[in-house]
């Protein structure tokens, strides 16, 4: 009886003491170092004795032409970071639909970060990254992606394809996170003066999640979320409850 106490002990203590591990992936032509400093201001300092955070870049490596045309605040303060991008809209001629480029290469150097960098328990985006966090637990859940099954998202500013896109492969995966929700927590946060990404989108981006939790900032722009002082407990208890749940 006394063992069984103490491996029932050693159990508990052993998921309150393990940190997640969550996958990061960054912005529009920006970079994983890019997202890791922006998250660093506010987020994720208040967060690391609960969750380690990997951040990895795009599979596209911007071009001069591409990088000319990034963000000049995402320039002027990290002039000297490549920039990359997990996707691009190029406009279909003579009509109102855009093709989606790089989303191919996008899922497989997915794949193969899952297979060489993983576990993960659970994924976190900004802006193009949150929608491929959301695509990845999906698509992870069919099949079509490898690892053990993502358990939570974390969304932050981001917004589901347009529908005048056309990528079969993807359409059907959105078309399927539209349909049925993911049913694994989200963690949602979303700036309301967001220009770029009106918390509209982001609200429309959740609802691919069964029963998303949000965290809404009166400003901050299009910058990934930094955290009040009163919202700094329930960003933890998110992933407190996610850790001592699996």
């Amino acid at each position: 009886r006394n063992a069984t106490r103490s491996s029932r002990w050693l159990k508990g203590w052993s998921v309150m003491s393990r940190k997640l591990r969550v996958l990061c992936f960054h912005g529009f032509r920006t970079s994983g170092n890019i997202l890791r400093t922006q998250l660093g201001f506010s987020f994720t300092g208040h967060l690391d004795d609960l969750v380690d955070f990997v951040f990895v870049d795009g599979a596209h490596l911007c071009t001069p032409e591409e990088y000319a045309r990034a963000p000049p605040g995402v320039k002027q303060y990290f002039p000297d970071e490549q920039l990359y991008e997990w996707w691009n809209r190029e406009a279909i001629p003579g009509t109102n639909e855009s093709e989606l480029l790089h989303y191919e290469d996008t899922i497989a150097h997915i794949g193969r970060i899952l297979e060489t960098q993983g576990p993960f328990d659970g994924v976190l985006g900004f802006s193009q990254g949150a929608l491929l966090a959301a695509l990845c637990v999906v698509l992870q859940r069919s099949g079509e992606l490898p690892g053990a099954p993502l358990k939570f998202a974390v969304v932050m500013s981001g917004l589901p394809i347009s529908s005048s896109v056309v990528k079969p492969e993807c359409a059907a995966a959105h078309a399927c996170l539209l349909k049925s929700p993911v049913p694994v927590p989200a963690l949602v946060m979303l700036n309301e003066d967001d220009t770029i990404v009106p918390p509209v989108a982001t609200e429309a981006l959740a609802q691919c999640f069964t029963n998303p939790s949000f965290v809404r900032n009166a400003q901050g722009s299009h910058v990934p979320a930094r955290l009040e002082r009163d919202q700094v407990p329930i960003v933890r208890q998110f992933f407190i409850d996610v850790r001592d749940s699996s």
